[in-house]
């Protein structure tokens, strides 16, 4: 499979992800503290201030519209093509490397190692929730 082969899938993936399953606030609310899910429901047991969150709540939402929009421009991208695909290419020789007749030596496999950290770096200094590692 190509990068551009890669990229027409990730470009599928966007059309097709059903972006409106995922809770965040919309470009023109301007409160920013976090707000709650629909799920969320309260009543009158329980606590000490008279209120008990009930069980059933998921999650906060403390996304943006801009970073929905930011993450699939990402996921949109040539480099996230070239992560994929360099991604695959690694996963296949350490999985089933030993059973090809001829086999990747390790350094080889140390650079597309490097490659696939330079690009997991390129991705975290683009974006401001910084990825540990």
């Amino acid at each position: 499979m190509t990068q551009e082969e890669i990229e027409k899938e990730l470009a599928l993936f966007d059309q097709n992800f059903p972006k409106n399953i995922i809770p965040y606030e919309k470009k023109e609310n301007k409160d920013l503290k976090p707000k709650s899910d629909d799920k969320m429901k309260k009543n009158h047991k329980g606590s000490s201030n008279g209120f008990k969150e009930n069980k059933n709540v998921l999650r906060d939402i403390f996304l943006k519209e801009i970073d929905i929009e930011h993450t699939f421009a990402i996921i949109n991208s040539k480099e996230m093509a070239k992560f994929v695909g360099l991604f695959a290419h690694l996963s296949y020789w350490l999985v089933f490397g030993h059973v090809n007749p001829i086999e990747l030596d390790s350094v080889s496999k140390k650079q597309i190692f490097v490659q696939l950290y330079e690009v997991l770096m390129e991705f975290s200094a683009n974006t401001k929730v910084r990825i540990l590692i």
